[in-house]
């Protein structure tokens, strides 16, 4: 067993993380809760500078 990973980057704006929840939101709630049903795990981080999204999930077979 292990796990696939993806990490996204991008060098635009960003954004408030906090807005992730709220109804400012971009979806990606819907693709966190998402994640935590496949037993995952995912860590965003923005700033004006960019965004990074860290995706883990167990790959079981």
């Amino acid at each position: 067993n292990g796990n696939l990973q993806v990490i996204i980057f991008d060098d635009g704006k960003g954004f408030n993380v906090d807005d992730i929840h709220s109804e400012k939101g971009v979806g990606l709630s819907q693709i966190e809760a998402r994640i935590h049903v496949l037993n995952g795990l995912i860590n965003i981080t923005s700033s004006n500078s960019g965004t990074r999204i860290f995706i883990s999930v167990p790959i079981v077979y």
